[in-house]
């Protein structure tokens, strides 16, 4: 991969991969590559006149369409089948830490999740084989990809707040006055490791949102 295409690929990196980001992708690629031989038949440096091809184009949200029609029964039904794949993967992961109260709550809350999408699913894939599959539905292509951006960021704030909490309230006050940090055997070992765990299975949330902007564009409607 030479370095326009690396930067186009850069620029697009937010947009996923539907058939017309590809054709993005090309205009925008046979545009700057045109610009870069055209500035070194004026005589620039390459190193120069690849930077100022760069320069020419610094950001595609302008190209890229707002709006998008999905077909939105398809997507909601794919959408619900790995949601509910995540949140069972989730609870099976959750059932060593049962013995603990937290441990247990999040279990339950995963499994009455798990049981609404099971339904949802259903209910979605009984329609899909009807005239409901031809409906579409406008989606705000540019908001979703904003949403997936700053859920991502929020739950990496989340977890690290969540991390620095654990171990200000678990080993700040020893290594302040200069005690040894002790674990009292193997249940105080899963209780810390619990407390880190924990937080992690709000992973689902952050993946959701990517799946969805996923299957944006799988069941976009073409033009």
């Amino acid at each position: 991969m030479d370095p326009l295409q690396k930067y186009v690929a850069h620029l697009f990196s937010d947009y996923g991969d539907s058939p017309r980001i590809r054709d993005l992708k090309e205009e925008v690629l046979s545009n700057l590559r045109a610009k870069l031989e055209d500035l070194v038949a004026e005589g620039i440096d390459p190193d120069a006149a690849l930077a100022e091809a760069k320069a020419s184009i610094t950001s595609v949200a302008d190209l890229v369409e707002d709006e998008i029609k999905v077909r939105i029964w398809p997507f909601r039904m794919e959408l619900t089948q790995t949601l509910l794949m995540y949140t069972l993967i989730a609870w099976i992961a959750s059932i060593p830490l049962a013995v603990m109260r937290t441990g247990s709550f999040i279990g339950f809350v995963l499994i009455c999740l798990s049981l609404v999408l099971a339904v949802l699913y259903f209910i979605f894939r009984s329609r899909n084989v009807s005239a409901y599959s031809a409906n579409t539905s406008t989606i705000q292509l540019k908001t979703m990809l904003r949403i997936q951006k700053w859920t991502w960021r929020i739950w990496g704030l989340f977890i690290a707040a969540v991390f620095l909490t654990v171990i200000a309230t678990r080993f700040v006050s020893s290594l302040w006055f200069g005690y040894p940090i002790v674990i009292d055997g193997p249940y105080q070992a899963a209780l810390l490791a619990a407390d880190f765990i924990l937080p992690c299975f709000t992973i689902i949330i952050p993946l959701g949102v990517r799946a969805a902007v996923r299957f944006l564009y799988r069941y976009e409607v073409s033009p």
